[in-house]
């Protein structure tokens, strides 16, 4: 038997084992950035490990987006024709500090002449093609443009992604193993099929995507134990092809996501600010670190790590004034109105009585799930020994 539920009508609950992955993932970046690839530290095996976090923290990013978009579609009980209030969720959440970061390296360039790759083309037609995360595309049909932060090209996987996962979410929260194991073949061989005619899309990375949502689908209960296990040693023999050490990440981000005791105070601090940070550690970070390297004549690697810690105090700044009040007014669009009849209900997994194939943690649902399991009082006994309580009854 699968997990029990596949209409959760809840608010995302918040999965303190993802700070700690984000919380990695952008501190290896940006470690690898402030250090120009590790060319500042002395100690060759901590170089070789530092040199690493541009590949590794990116795939981590990537592989952390294929649990957390299907995981939020799935407890927004999203369904094809929300796609558009999907798309604008998207684009309230994240535009905005990302164009105030395209304006900060613009900025930088403008007052300073600093950039931390190459000399800005600061014109209209770039600049549109940047709020459309359309460089790449670009350069690919011969234009000689630039992305302005050398980390942007991400944001536009990304993207594709969220499009790309937003119209095939049938697939990727069904309940017939075929499709989903599929859906996950298939997404996976795509990159191969690549290889003879490269492009700039997703698809490139697309284990490390599919490994996301292989986890998402234990995570909720839609997939065994059995299932997830034969995904995962495909997927981490695929991710450790592209980088030996996802052979080691793949089980340890395992074990991670679905732990239920991780809630680390500085996973806490770095997790939600993480997404600033990346948008802000290679133009203002960088222009930090040379202008302490420069004026007070600080060794590099001293420069390095002082810049850093000024890095994620400005990305904290920049997370309080730019990017938590799209965080805030994102949420105020749902995916479809919440009836009296949908209301949910909390029920822990961790009773003896909901069954062996329960999702890892906490779920909850709404009478919309229990009309799928026939009656309430037959819900009840499927869902564990202590029947829940009803609005109204």
């Amino acid at each position: 038997m699968h997990g029990t539920l596949i209409n959760s009508r809840s608010a995302s609950p918040h999965i303190h084992s993802i700070d700690l992955l984000r919380a990695y993932a952008a501190l290896y970046v940006c470690l690898v950035h402030l250090t120009d690839w590790g060319r500042f530290i002395d100690n060759p095996q901590l170089r070789a490990f530092v040199s690493w976090g541009g590949h590794d923290g990116v795939c981590l990013f990537f592989i952390v987006s294929g649990f957390v978009i299907p995981f939020a579609l799935f407890n927004g009980s999203y369904q094809l024709r929300a796609f558009p209030r999907f798309m604008a969720k998207r684009i309230v959440r994240l535009e905005p500090p990302y164009i105030a970061s395209v304006v900060l390296a613009a900025a930088l360039w403008w007052r300073f002449q600093f950039s931390a790759s190459w000399p800005l083309d600061i014109t209209p037609g770039t600049a549109a093609l940047h709020l459309g995360y359309l460089i790449d595309i670009a350069r690919s049909f011969g234009a000689a443009v630039q992305w302005y932060v050398g980390v942007y090209w991400t944001l536009a996987y990304e993207l594709q992604y969220y499009v790309f996962l937003a119209l095939l979410f049938p697939l990727v929260a069904s309940r017939v193993t075929s499709v989903r194991v599929g859906f996950a073949v298939l997404l996976t061989a795509t990159k191969y099929t690549l290889l003879a005619a490269p492009a700039p899309l997703f698809l490139n990375y697309a284990e490390f995507f599919a490994f996301g949502i292989v986890l998402f689908q234990r995570r909720v209960g839609l997939s065994t134990p059995v299932e997830c296990a034969v995904l995962t040693l495909l997927l981490v023999g695929c991710m450790a092809m592209e980088s030996w050490r996802f052979a080691v990440y793949g089980p340890v981000v395992v074990g991670v996501v679905i732990s239920r005791g991780i809630n680390w105070a500085p996973a806490r601090m770095l997790g939600p600010i993480s997404y600033s940070l990346y948008l802000t550690h290679y133009s203002f970070g960088m222009w930090f670190r040379d202008a302490l390297a420069n004026k007070l004549t600080l060794g590099a690697l001293s420069a390095a790590i002082l810049a850093l810690i000024a890095s994620v105090c400005f990305a904290a700044l920049f997370y309080w004034l730019i990017e938590r009040p799209s965080l805030t007014f994102s949420r105020r669009i749902s995916y479809a109105r919440q009836s009296r009849s949908e209301t949910p209900i909390r029920i822990d997994s961790s009773d003896p009585g909901f069954g062996s194939a329960a999702p890892f943690g906490p779920v909850t649902v709404g009478d919309s799930t229990l009309r799928i399991l026939g009656s309430r009082s037959r819900a009840s006994e499927i869902l564990g020994r202590r029947r829940p309580t009803f609005p109204g009854a």
